[in-house]
C-alpha cells in the first residue's frame, strides 16, 4: 500500500541519516516528498514532522543532490532503490 511504501522509505531515511549517508537519506526523503506531492497520504500528514526531523540531521549538499534525485522517482523505483 502506498502510506506503507512511504512510511517504510521515511524510516530507512532516517536509518540512513543516522548512520551519516546523507546520500542515501537525501534520495529516500526525496522519494517521499515527491509520493507526498502526488497526492494525500491519509495518516502519515501527522507523523511527517517527526521523521523529517530525525532525517534532516543529515542535511547538506550531499544529501540535497541525492533530494533532488529522489524527487525524480516514481514509488516503485524508490522502493526498488531502498532495497539496493
Amino acid at each position: 500500500d502506498r502510506r506503507g511504501i512511504v512510511i517504510a522509505l521515511a524510516m530507512l531515511a532516517w536509518a540512513a541519516a543516522v548512520r551519516g549517508e546523507a546520500p542515501r537519506a537525501g534520495l529516500l526523503w526525496g522519494a517521499v516528498e515527491a509520493e507526498e506531492a502526488r497526492g494525500p497520504l491519509g495518516q502519515w500528514e501527522g507523523e511527517r514532522d517527526l521523521f523529517e526531523e530525525r532525517v534532516l540531521v543529515a542535511d547538506g549538499p550531499e544529501f540535497s543532490r541525492a533530494r533532488e534525485e529522489g524527487r525524480r522517482l516514481t514509488l516503485e523505483r524508490a522502493a526498488k532503490a531502498a532495497l539496493d
